[in-house]
């Protein structure tokens, strides 16, 4: 530093000055030159503050730096991991520098000038000579690339044009770290959004004001709407902001949006910021409808265990009991009773572990069927049974051969028919199949009945597994509750529909639709 009393006395010759200058005329060209180096920098900040993106940042640098020494022909290099790569070049630079020399240069990370000779050992031999000035472009962490400003023999570089130079590149690797940062941060910031948005269970971020700022797609099909909060309170006034923000909470809702009612488990995370406040609560939703679906499928199976099978086998416990003491009649009705309730039982087994297989999938799907053939099965079977019951055949001639596999249609329409009698009229039991084709070309098989039919409150749990009309399993009727749920994955596997509606006068008809043979499953 110099002292206060003494004047300050300008070193070298300013741009655009000559020996014949006064001192008061060359302090003067230095101070406007050093406005201009400070206005360089300031410009260059401001420039780089509205530059998010590394590419305008290296052009910008590039170019402010000829500019600033008065120059017109430089190249600008920048690190990509081990690679060294050329980023801009203005009247072909890079390929009169010798790369390896102008790399030994940036040993110090500190920009240096090269004049005459010196500048010669950082050329190409076949190169005319020039002046070369070297700016590394860094950190002190991390080194980013480099400026190289070439200018005529006649041209020298002074260390204001290294000051300035340096000056802006130092901004440019400001610019640089953050651009870089910026695209780091986005990245993973696609990363996230597409983890949050393809993820299987629902996610939802609630700020501190109740406003949902973040809904993936499965939350918002869960709740049927982006606005998470009132829904939640509404389905469960204690679901407040207050209380999901207490910490770590899980909870289950019923929530009914969209036409459907799903069961949903809700576990809320508390985000809070450095003064402790509430800032966010997260939110996982997981739809465990399917889920408890199964466990009170479980629970119906262990009733239908209880008592389905107990009222058979006490049957038969009291049958053999009374044989070990009865005469000759009546072990003829006893063993008629336990032949009976062998076979009930031997049913019900069988239709579980064909309801098994049906639900894994394990079942072939091609063959024809012959509904004169099974029609005929089903009447001998039907007038078999107590009652003196009919079973009408009203089979349309184009409609007799079905592309279903006989296995399957046959346990479908034994299915019907034997629901036909057990919930039909109380007398003579009447069931008609008919038969017909449809203008597509597919096949509807039918099943009618004169019962009772059924009552509006047990529709919507018409086709469940493991439930009758009876409102428990007191095994008053025959069965295990898993006919009619048995034939609608038979139709819904060779891609057809079961349909339920009313007959006339009263009764029920239960109908199989089934796809032409070309657009059944193979």
């Amino acid at each position: 530093m110099t002292s206060s009393d003494q004047p300050f006395v300008p070193v070298g010759l300013p741009p655009e000055s000559s020996p014949q200058d006064s001192l008061d005329e060359r302090v003067g060209l230095h101070l406007l030159d050093a406005l201009d180096s400070l206005a360089a920098v300031y410009e260059s900040a401001a420039h780089f503050a509205r530059v998010d993106s590394e590419i305008p940042v290296e052009e910008y640098t590039l170019d402010r730096c000829l500019e600033s020494v008065h120059c017109n022909t430089g190249a600008l290099w920048i690190h990509e991991g081990d690679s060294l790569v050329l980023h801009g070049d203005r009247n072909g630079a890079a390929a009169r520098l010798s790369l390896p020399a102008v790399l030994a240069t940036l040993a110090r990370d500190t920009a240096s000038m090269h004049n005459g000779g010196d500048a010669r050992a950082l050329l190409r031999p076949d190169a005319d000579d020039q002046n070369v000035l070297v700016c590394p472009i860094g950190t002190e962490r991390r080194r980013l690339g480099f400026v190289v400003i070439l200018s005529p023999r006649s041209m020298l570089f002074d260390t204001g044009d290294v000051k300035l130079a340096a000056a802006v590149t130092s901004q440019a690797a400001i610019a640089l770290s953050r651009a870089w940062h910026h695209r780091a941060v986005e990245i993973e910031r696609q990363k996230l959004q597409l983890v949050v948005q393809n993820h299987s269970d629902g996610i939802a971020v609630v700020d501190r004001r109740g406003t949902t700022t973040l809904c993936n797609p499965i939350a918002q099909l869960y709740c049927g709407t982006s606005d998470l909060l009132p829904l939640l309170t509404s389905s469960d006034p204690t679901c407040t902001m207050e209380a999901l923000g207490r910490g770590p909470t899980e909870r289950e809702l019923t929530i009914r949006a969209g036409g459907q009612t799903r069961i949903v488990g809700i576990t809320s995370r508390d985000v809070r910021d450095r003064d402790g406040a509430l800032a966010n609560v997260i939110l996982m939703l997981r739809d465990l409808t399917a889920l408890r679906r199964e466990e009170q499928l479980k629970r119906d199976f262990l009733s239908l265990i209880s008592h389905k099978f107990r009222t058979p086998l006490t049957a038969m416990i009291c049958a053999v009991q009374m044989l070990e003491a009865g005469d000759g009649i009546e072990r003829d009705e006893f063993a008629a009773e336990m032949t009976r309730r062998t076979h009930e039982l031997s049913v019900m087994v069988d239709r579980l572990l064909y309801f098994t297989e049906l639900l894994e999938g394990s079942w072939s799907r091609k063959g024809t069927s012959d509904l004169r053939q099974l029609g005929a099965e089903l009447q001998a079977q039907f007038t078999a049974q107590p009652g003196d019951g009919t079973l009408e055949l009203d089979l349309a001639a184009d409609a007799i051969e079905v592309p279903v596999p006989p296995a399957r249609l046959r346990v479908a329409l034994m299915n019907l028919v034997d629901n036909a009698v057990k919930f039909g009229s109380t007398g003579a039991p009447w069931v008609r199949m008919s038969s017909r084709r449809t203008e597509d070309g597919g096949f509807v098989v039918a099943i009618e009945d004169r019962g009772p039919g059924i009552p509006a409150d047990a529709r919507p749990h018409l086709f469940s597994s493991f439930r009758q009309l009876e409102s428990e399993f007191t095994g008053s009727v025959a069965g295990a509750g898993i006919g009619l749920a048995i034939t609608r994955e038979i139709a819904n596997g060779l891609g057809g529909t079961l349909e339920h509606h009313d007959a006339s006068p009263h009764g029920c008809v239960f109908t199989l639709r089934f796809p032409p043979a070309e657009s059944s499953p193979r």
